[in-house]
Protein backbone atom coordinates (compact mmCIF):
# COMPACT_ATOMS: atom_id res chain seq x y z
CA UNK A 1 0.00 0.00 0.00
CA UNK A 2 1.32 3.21 -0.96
CA UNK A 3 0.73 5.78 1.67
CA UNK A 4 1.91 9.92 2.57
CA UNK A 5 2.27 11.22 5.79
CA UNK A 6 1.50 14.66 6.41
CA UNK A 7 2.75 16.25 10.02
CA UNK A 8 3.89 19.87 10.45
CA UNK A 9 6.17 18.12 13.73
CA UNK A 10 9.33 17.18 11.53
CA UNK A 11 10.49 14.60 14.39
CA UNK A 12 6.86 13.46 14.70
CA UNK A 13 6.35 12.45 10.87
CA UNK A 14 10.08 10.83 10.52
CA UNK A 15 8.56 8.83 13.21
CA UNK A 16 6.01 7.82 11.32
CA UNK A 17 7.47 7.62 8.32
CA UNK A 18 9.91 4.78 9.54
CA UNK A 19 7.34 2.84 11.48
CA UNK A 20 5.12 2.48 8.59
CA UNK A 21 7.93 1.72 6.19
CA UNK A 22 9.26 -1.17 8.66
CA UNK A 23 5.61 -2.61 8.37
CA UNK A 24 5.57 -2.93 5.23
CA UNK A 25 4.07 -0.05 3.72
CA UNK A 26 5.74 1.79 0.93
CA UNK A 27 5.74 6.02 1.84
CA UNK A 28 5.82 7.46 -1.19
CA UNK A 29 6.01 11.28 0.29
CA UNK A 30 5.97 13.24 3.14
CA UNK A 31 4.41 16.72 3.91
CA UNK A 32 4.82 19.69 6.38
CA UNK A 33 1.87 21.27 5.05
CA UNK A 34 -1.45 21.37 3.84
CA UNK A 35 -0.82 22.34 0.38
CA UNK A 36 2.76 19.98 0.26
CA UNK A 37 0.25 17.36 0.67
CA UNK A 38 -2.19 18.18 -1.62
CA UNK A 39 0.73 18.53 -4.16
CA UNK A 40 2.06 15.41 -3.27
CA UNK A 41 -1.51 13.34 -3.77
CA UNK A 42 -0.96 15.06 -7.05
CA UNK A 43 1.57 13.63 -7.93
CA UNK A 44 2.27 9.68 -6.23
CA UNK A 45 -1.79 8.67 -6.20
CA UNK A 46 -1.03 6.58 -3.49
CA UNK A 47 -3.73 4.65 -2.05
CA UNK A 48 -4.02 6.49 1.58
CA UNK A 49 -2.57 9.69 3.89
CA UNK A 50 -1.90 9.79 6.92
CA UNK A 51 -3.23 13.50 8.04
CA UNK A 52 -2.62 15.83 11.30
CA UNK A 53 -5.70 17.45 11.73
CA UNK A 54 -3.29 20.67 12.75
CA UNK A 55 -1.28 20.82 9.95
CA UNK A 56 -1.16 24.31 8.62
CA UNK A 57 -1.05 25.70 5.18
CA UNK A 58 -4.23 26.76 3.16
CA UNK A 59 -4.05 30.06 2.65
CA UNK A 60 -1.52 33.17 3.50
CA UNK A 61 -1.39 32.64 7.09
CA UNK A 62 -2.72 28.85 7.83
CA UNK A 63 -4.92 27.77 11.10
CA UNK A 64 -5.45 24.95 13.05
CA UNK A 65 -7.78 22.86 11.25
CA UNK A 66 -5.98 22.60 7.72
CA UNK A 67 -5.47 19.38 8.08
CA UNK A 68 -9.29 19.09 7.55
CA UNK A 69 -9.54 21.56 4.62
CA UNK A 70 -7.32 19.26 2.88
CA UNK A 71 -8.64 16.15 3.41
CA UNK A 72 -11.73 18.42 2.29
CA UNK A 73 -10.26 19.43 -0.69
CA UNK A 74 -9.25 15.61 -1.80
CA UNK A 75 -11.78 14.25 -1.28
CA UNK A 76 -13.89 16.25 -3.92
CA UNK A 77 -10.48 15.42 -6.40
CA UNK A 78 -9.93 11.81 -5.28
CA UNK A 79 -13.23 9.88 -4.09
CA UNK A 80 -11.54 6.95 -3.18
CA UNK A 81 -8.18 8.37 -1.35
CA UNK A 82 -8.64 6.79 1.93
CA UNK A 83 -8.04 9.44 4.73
CA UNK A 84 -6.98 8.61 8.45
CA UNK A 85 -6.94 11.66 10.19
CA UNK A 86 -5.49 12.11 13.76
CA UNK A 87 -5.64 15.04 16.33
CA UNK A 88 -4.24 15.05 20.36
CA UNK A 89 -7.89 16.00 21.29
CA UNK A 90 -10.63 13.61 20.04
CA UNK A 91 -13.36 16.50 19.43
CA UNK A 92 -16.96 15.63 18.65
CA UNK A 93 -17.02 18.99 16.25
CA UNK A 94 -14.30 17.06 14.04
CA UNK A 95 -16.30 13.95 14.12
CA UNK A 96 -19.34 15.37 12.73
CA UNK A 97 -16.94 17.32 10.14
CA UNK A 98 -14.95 14.38 8.91
CA UNK A 99 -18.32 12.53 8.49
CA UNK A 100 -19.63 15.44 5.96
CA UNK A 101 -16.46 14.65 4.09
CA UNK A 102 -17.90 11.37 3.50
CA UNK A 103 -18.87 8.44 5.13
CA UNK A 104 -16.45 5.61 3.21
CA UNK A 105 -12.67 6.01 2.78
CA UNK A 106 -12.50 8.18 5.82
CA UNK A 107 -11.18 7.63 9.42
CA UNK A 108 -10.41 9.64 12.71
CA UNK A 109 -8.46 8.55 15.62
CA UNK A 110 -6.68 10.13 18.32
CA UNK A 111 -2.86 10.83 18.29
CA UNK A 112 -1.73 8.24 20.72
CA UNK A 113 -3.71 5.85 18.86
CA UNK A 114 -1.03 6.53 15.74
CA UNK A 115 1.73 5.63 18.41
CA UNK A 116 0.21 1.88 17.90
CA UNK A 117 0.91 1.05 14.49
CA UNK A 118 -1.05 -2.12 14.48
CA UNK A 119 -4.21 0.19 15.20
CA UNK A 120 -2.92 2.67 12.32
CA UNK A 121 -1.95 -0.32 9.99
CA UNK A 122 -5.13 -1.54 10.20
CA UNK A 123 -6.95 2.15 9.96
CA UNK A 124 -5.21 2.78 7.00
CA UNK A 125 -6.24 -0.29 4.95
CA UNK A 126 -9.42 -0.45 5.78
CA UNK A 127 -9.91 3.54 4.95
CA UNK A 128 -8.26 2.72 1.40
CA UNK A 129 -10.59 0.11 0.99
CA UNK A 130 -13.70 2.31 1.43
CA UNK A 131 -14.59 1.66 5.54
CA UNK A 132 -15.41 4.39 7.98
CA UNK A 133 -12.59 4.07 10.58
CA UNK A 134 -13.93 6.05 13.82
CA UNK A 135 -11.58 5.70 17.41
CA UNK A 136 -13.78 4.11 19.37
CA UNK A 137 -12.77 5.97 22.61
CA UNK A 138 -14.85 8.83 20.53
CA UNK A 139 -17.60 6.83 20.35
CA UNK A 140 -17.56 5.62 24.15
CA UNK A 141 -17.00 9.28 25.26
CA UNK A 142 -20.02 10.15 22.81
CA UNK A 143 -22.63 7.36 23.61
CA UNK A 144 -22.03 8.18 27.33
CA UNK A 145 -22.79 10.93 27.38
CA UNK A 146 -26.27 11.22 25.01
CA UNK A 147 -29.31 9.13 25.36
CA UNK A 148 -30.93 8.15 22.30
CA UNK A 149 -34.23 9.46 21.30
CA UNK A 150 -36.78 9.51 18.66
CA UNK A 151 -36.27 6.64 16.23
CA UNK A 152 -34.11 4.93 18.60
CA UNK A 153 -36.66 4.65 21.39
CA UNK A 154 -37.83 1.64 19.41
CA UNK A 155 -34.99 -0.39 20.56
CA UNK A 156 -34.88 -2.99 23.34
CA UNK A 157 -32.28 -2.20 25.93
CA UNK A 158 -30.04 -5.36 24.33
CA UNK A 159 -30.63 -4.04 21.10
CA UNK A 160 -29.66 -0.56 22.29
CA UNK A 161 -26.12 -2.35 23.90
CA UNK A 162 -25.49 -4.37 20.79
CA UNK A 163 -25.79 -0.95 19.03
CA UNK A 164 -23.34 0.59 21.45
CA UNK A 165 -20.99 -2.24 21.18
CA UNK A 166 -21.10 -1.67 17.41
CA UNK A 167 -20.43 2.25 17.15
CA UNK A 168 -17.19 0.83 19.45
CA UNK A 169 -15.67 -1.48 16.61
CA UNK A 170 -16.53 -5.15 17.80
CA UNK A 171 -17.21 -7.71 15.73
CA UNK A 172 -20.54 -9.71 15.96
CA UNK A 173 -18.50 -12.12 17.36
CA UNK A 174 -16.74 -9.79 19.89
CA UNK A 175 -20.02 -8.58 20.77
CA UNK A 176 -21.89 -11.79 21.78
CA UNK A 177 -18.56 -12.77 24.00
CA UNK A 178 -19.17 -9.34 25.72
CA UNK A 179 -22.80 -9.78 26.41
CA UNK A 180 -22.95 -13.24 26.98
CA UNK A 181 -24.95 -14.62 24.11
CA UNK A 182 -24.54 -16.30 21.07
CA UNK A 183 -23.18 -15.03 17.78
CA UNK A 184 -26.68 -15.78 15.70
CA UNK A 185 -28.55 -13.95 18.69
CA UNK A 186 -26.41 -10.75 18.01
CA UNK A 187 -26.95 -11.19 13.93
CA UNK A 188 -30.85 -11.71 14.86
CA UNK A 189 -30.64 -8.51 17.34
CA UNK A 190 -28.72 -6.36 14.43
CA UNK A 191 -30.81 -7.25 11.66
CA UNK A 192 -33.76 -6.18 14.01
CA UNK A 193 -31.73 -2.89 14.42
CA UNK A 194 -31.76 -2.25 10.90
CA UNK A 195 -35.03 -2.69 10.32
CA UNK A 196 -36.28 -0.39 13.57
CA UNK A 197 -34.06 2.19 11.94
CA UNK A 198 -35.12 1.92 8.41
CA UNK A 199 -31.40 1.13 7.41
CA UNK A 200 -31.60 -0.04 3.76
CA UNK A 201 -30.64 -3.73 2.66
CA UNK A 202 -26.85 -5.50 2.54
CA UNK A 203 -23.76 -5.32 2.38
CA UNK A 204 -24.36 -5.58 6.26
CA UNK A 205 -21.26 -3.46 6.90
CA UNK A 206 -22.51 -0.27 5.29
CA UNK A 207 -25.82 -0.82 7.35
CA UNK A 208 -23.59 -1.14 10.34
CA UNK A 209 -22.01 2.45 9.66
CA UNK A 210 -25.87 3.55 8.47
CA UNK A 211 -26.65 2.25 11.96
CA UNK A 212 -23.88 4.15 13.83
CA UNK A 213 -24.45 7.09 12.13
CA UNK A 214 -28.51 6.92 12.62
CA UNK A 215 -27.37 6.84 16.91
CA UNK A 216 -25.42 9.75 16.65
CA UNK A 217 -28.02 11.58 14.83
CA UNK A 218 -30.85 11.23 16.49
CA UNK A 219 -28.80 11.46 19.66
CA UNK A 220 -27.63 15.08 18.60
CA UNK A 221 -24.37 14.41 18.14
CA UNK A 222 -23.87 14.55 14.81
CA UNK A 223 -25.70 17.16 12.40
CA UNK A 224 -28.44 15.86 10.31
CA UNK A 225 -28.42 14.96 6.35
Amino acid sequence: MRVIVADDAPMLRSDYCRALTASGIDVVAEAATADQLIAHVKTHQPDAALIDICLRGIGPQGHDEDGLGAAERLRANYPTLGLLIFSVIMNPSYLARILRIGEHHIGYVGKDRVKDFGVVLDALHRVAAGETVIDPKLWIDLLNHRRARNRLGKLSPRKRQTLELMACGLTNKAIATEMGVEEETVEDYATQIFNLLDIPGPPDAHRRVHAVLTWLRETGALPGP
